[in-house]
């Protein structure tokens, strides 16, 4: 057997391999229809993540800077990079900057925002990653008292004051 078919099949057998163990590891995050909520530590402030019996995925708030990234690397898979919903209450800088690096970072399928207007640069370069997502497929949309959100096999989110 020449050298480069030894190489080849070598290749092709290491390729399986880890090719195995990432489906291992998608099987193995499955939650069985459970919901979760994890309350992530971002910054200086507290961040909510929901991941629904159905699967979808819901963040609420960003915290005060880019270590919502790494926290959300604790509680989903790395090879995921969807967001069904991620919602910014409070128009502030401590609760928002964080989704500025989420709203780059992944595909997220639906942005809800409060009524109440923010200010500040902080705020600006969120409108503008808002305005990019939606750009990219992001529905925007703007919270209201009443509203619930369907998270699919009973789950659902009931907005109480938007404001």
């Amino acid at each position: 057997m020449r050298t480069s078919s030894k190489i080849t099949g070598a290749a092709i057998l290491i390729l399986l391999v880890i090719s195995s163990l990432v489906w291992t590891a998608a099987i193995h995050a499955d939650r069985r229809g459970m919901l979760t909520v994890s309350f992530l530590n971002a910054g200086k402030s507290a961040v909510v993540f929901i991941d629904a019996p159905s699967g979808r995925k819901v963040l609420v708030d960003g915290g005060s800077d880019a270590s919502v990234l790494r926290a959300l690397s604790k509680v989903m898979p790395w090879y995921d990079r969807w967001i069904d919903v991620v919602i910014a209450a409070p128009p502030d800088a401590a609760r928002t900057t964080g989704l500025i690096d989420v709203l780059q970072r992944y595909n997220v399928a639906r942005a809800f925002t409060s009524s109440a207007q923010g200010s500040g640069p902080v705020m600006q370069t969120f409108e503008r990653s808002l305005a990019d997502a939606k750009g990219q497929g992001t529905n925007v949309s703007t919270l209201r008292r009443g509203q619930g959100i369907d998270l699919g096999k009973g789950a659902y989110i009931e907005i109480l004051f938007p404001d």
